[in-house]
């Protein structure tokens, strides 16, 4: 008789494959479970059967050419082998799904029914930091965001909190481009929100080189020219500018810079 352990075991066994691609290991795996037949509690053996059948869909979907676009009577297929299980079609677990099958506009819509903008799950701003950056431009991620955001009803402030969020989210799973592109969407609405100029400093690569002032380099330039319009000593002059810059740069806190 098969005991609890050894199906616990296996079942581990099978969905490390499934998270690793290895698809059809994991069915094998699952199918060693079916063969225990009348050994197992119906509700078990029904459990592996229908994992077996999910697992299969995908295998189909996966395998399908680079080129191929997977069409909604195949969404629907999928949809169907999760409703025949129960409430494993609920939002969180199809999400998940189309997420790891690299379906991310099935993903995205999945997500948006679980999203709540002012209480956030953590695990749901990381689906749709991927899903958006899957399936948008990063010029086109603002307004894709804020269609999503639409039915809500938020106003201004809520709105650059929510994409703030969404955007710091972006930002710590190395979604760089959607980061940047989400906090220039809230410094368009909200410029003085807090954290945001640091935070755009950072992603911009400004935060360490601070801009020379225009008036610098127009005192600089003048020094530069002779009175008879040719540049006499640039050597020296330049080692004066750099010098300039660097007591400024030491009197706001920066490093001394070498040269």
């Amino acid at each position: 008789m098969t005991g609890k352990m050894t199906i616990a075991l296996l079942k581990r066994e099978a969905e490390l494959y499934r998270t690793q691609g290895l698809h059809r290991e994991a069915i094998s795996v699952y199918e060693k479970i079916l063969e225990a037949g009348s050994a197992l509690d119906a509700e078990v053996w029904q459990a592996a059967q229908c994992r077996v059948e999910q697992l299969s869909q995908e295998l189909a979907v996966l395998e399908c050419a680079p080129g191929d676009a997977i069409s909604p009577a195949a969404v629907d297929l999928i949809r169907g082998v999760w409703e025949g299980r129960g409430d494993t079609c609920d939002p969180h677990n199809s999400a998940s799904a189309f997420r790891e099958m690299g379906l991310f506009e099935e993903a995205l819509a999945e997500y948006a029914k679980l999203y709540q903008p002012l209480r956030p799950a953590p695990e749901v701003l990381a689906g749709l930091c991927e899903c958006l950056s899957r399936c948008c431009t990063p010029a086109s991620l603002p307004q894709r965001f804020a269609r999503l955001l639409a039915p809500h009803g938020l106003d201004v402030q809520e709105t650059a909190d929510a994409q703030f969020d969404l955007a710091a989210t972006a930002e710590k799973a190395g979604f760089s481009e959607t980061a940047l592109a989400l906090y220039r969407g809230v410094h368009r609405i909200a410029p003085d929100h807090p954290g945001l100029r640091q935070h755009l400093d950072k992603m911009s690569g400004r935060a360490k080189w601070p801009l020379v002032p225009a008036t610098l380099w127009s005192r600089v330039c003048s020094q530069l020219v002779s009175e008879n319009g040719a540049c006499r000593g640039f050597t020296q002059r330049l080692r004066l500018l750099l010098a300039v810059l660097a007591n400024r740069w030491r009197a706001k806190g920066y490093p001394a810079v070498r040269h």
